[in-house]
């Protein structure tokens, strides 16, 4: 059998991202990745020209994919779907989300680019689009942390297919909760909104709620 000898920049991504899926991102070496194509390392090497651009790569695919399923109906509720997304890729891909949030490294974090994009998206559904921007900002911060905590249990093993159910009605309960309070609370004191801010990461909550106004 005669071995191939070109691969597309989307095989060397893919059997990138299955290796990491698999062993962990500490096995993504040339090596291993021209393995899993039946290659030697001439392709990874002649696609990508450090091993810091693929594993880049990797990650941007990891991003997608998890971005992909929060945007699937599951819930009949759009926000809630992003929780419900984000566990279904812990409980699919748990080395990987290991290595987007949980690992250390001194690539970029991508939990920044995926708030900035999740805010967008939630400004624009129905339930939150009259919220100011900074209470859509708390809610998202609120149920990220909730939703983080879920998915570090399932990377590290605190559970099982039965228990995904379970965890999931957890996940709407609460949501259902941030949600009601975020519609029904009173406007927040400058005070409060300089501490949050902190919190959220936002760079100046004042000047946000004056173009709220």
């Amino acid at each position: 059998m005669v071995r191939k000898s070109v691969f597309s920049r989307e095989e060397i991504i893919k059997a990138g991202f299955d290796l990491v899926d698999q062993q962990g991102l500490e096995q993504l070496t040339a090596r291993n990745v021209a393995e899993k194509i039946g290659s030697s390392t001439a392709p990874v090497y002649s696609t990508f020209s450090t091993m810091d651009e693929l594993e880049q790569a990797l990650v941007d695919e990891a991003v997608v994919r998890l971005m992909s399923g929060t945007r699937h109906g599951q819930s009949g509720h759009q926000f809630l779907d992003i929780g419900l997304g984000v566990l279904d890729f812990a409980w699919k891909h748990p080395r990987w989300y290991e290595a987007l949030f949980l690992a250390k490294s001194n690539r970029p974090d991508p939990g920044f680019k995926i708030m900035e994009a999740l805010l967008e998206f939630i400004s624009e559904m129905p339930d939150l689009v009259d919220l100011p921007e900074t209470e859509r900002i708390i809610v998202l911060k609120k149920m990220s942390i909730f939703t983080h905590g879920l998915a570090t249990e399932i990377c590290l093993g605190h559970g099982s297919a039965h228990s995904a159910e379970e965890w999931n009605i957890l996940l709407d309960e609460v949501g259902e909760t941030i949600l009601r309070d975020a519609l029904t609370r009173k406007p927040r004191q400058q005070d409060e909104l300089n501490l949050l801010g902190s919190l959220c990461h936002w760079d100046n909550p004042t000047n946000l709620e004056k173009e709220e106004d």
